[in-house]
């Protein structure tokens, strides 16, 4: 009997010390996103990410009528799905990209871009409006047929000779999370001068005629967006 009850008082402190190591790290989980939240209701603050570029003109835009939101540094807008990372928004901020693609390129040169998603929860709906945006301002989308690597996707924006790409994925963050990610012609992340120019466009989309869109099913039909598999160029 005392081996009995020392047995099971071992076993109770056991599971005990695993009870208080899972509230311990459930705690520090709230307690971060708590801070990051504060971070990002600060004006000026880095929320622990370096923010310009496109973050400022979004921060800018969600403090101004609390349209968009989320941590964004000059390469990639994350936030909440549902939150802040919602349809509109990411229309909005295809929107910015496809004028930006427009002014840059030269006349009347075809314009195309790779379009990528990950397997988080909407993403490839979120990577579909990205599509719909570009075909309703004339530019030729190419979108994963499934979820793939970003590498992958970087790939074949050089593979293809395309102008840029866009990658709806938040890398490490935590699953609630979604991002939108900038890609430039030679695969790589946007430069600063790139985030700075969409910056600018998407100050004034919202407040003068928000996103162009087109019908998913016509915009196939007239080959203004074109699925394909990255996998088999990468």
């Amino acid at each position: 009997p005392f081996r009995r009850r020392a047995r099971n008082r071992y076993r109770r402190d056991l599971l005990f010390r695993q009870h208080q190591r899972q509230c311990r790290r459930r705690q520090s989980w709230r307690h971060r996103d708590e801070r990051r939240q504060r971070r990002q209701r600060v004006p000026g603050s880095s929320g622990g990410i370096k923010r310009d570029c496109i973050g400022i003109a979004v921060d800018r835009q969600r403090r101004r009528d609390k349209l968009l939101g989320g941590y964004l540094d000059g390469r990639q807008w994350r936030a909440v799905i549902a939150e802040s990372f919602t349809f509109e928004n990411v229309r909005l901020v295809s929107q910015a990209v496809a004028s930006y693609l427009l002014d840059a390129a030269e006349p009347g040169a075809p314009l195309e871009i790779v379009i990528g998603f990950d397997t988080r929860f909407l993403s490839d709906r979120f990577a579909a409006e990205v599509a719909r945006v570009m075909a309703a301002n004339g530019i030729t989308a190419y979108l994963a047929r499934a979820d793939a690597p970003t590498p992958a996707i970087s790939y074949n924006i050089v593979h293809k000779k395309a102008a840029g790409g866009v990658m709806i994925t938040a890398s490490h963050n935590p699953p609630r999370y979604s991002g939108y990610k900038v890609k430039a012609a030679y695969g790589g992340s946007a430069p600063k001068h790139q985030t700075q120019a969409i910056a600018q466009k998407l100050y004034a989309i919202h407040d003068s005629f928000g996103a162009n869109l087109m019908d998913f099913k016509l915009a196939e039909e007239r080959g203004l967006i074109r699925k394909f598999d990255p996998a088999w160029p990468y």
